[in-house]
């Protein structure tokens, strides 16, 4: 006795395709054949063809720019660590000379006497 085949059911041996994967079937063939039954599919697809183009050329020269503002804020970072690092030694060495000047112009010298013990 054979079974009774289920209404909409493929026929045995195939499988069912969902039907997404049908609609998916149908714009791919749509798609190569340029939109045939359409006109205004191949003035759609080349605007957006266009647009997207527009967007990779867009995308190129803002990782450019992206380079050259890091390079330029490396480079300025090291430009005032070097300019804080002279700074400091400028501090230092006139901190130096204010202390010399101040002992070399001492006129009265002190000087401990040894407590009695």
């Amino acid at each position: 006795m054979s079974d009774p085949q289920t209404p909409g059911a493929p026929p045995p041996g195939e499988t069912a395709e969902p039907p997404f994967h049908q609609a998916e079937q149908e714009e791919t063939a749509r798609a190569e054949t340029g939109g045939a039954d359409d006109p205004l599919n191949g003035q759609i697809t080349a605007a957006v063809a266009a647009v997207e183009a527009a967007i990779e050329d867009a995308m190129a020269v803002a990782a450019a720019s992206l380079a050259q503002v890091v390079a330029q804020s490396a480079g300025l970072a090291m430009l005032n660590a070097v300019n804080a690092q002279q700074n400091a030694y400028i501090t230092a060495n006139a901190t130096v000379a204010a202390t010399v000047a101040r002992i070399l112009s001492a006129r009265e010298v002190v000087t401990k006497e040894p407590a009695d013990v």
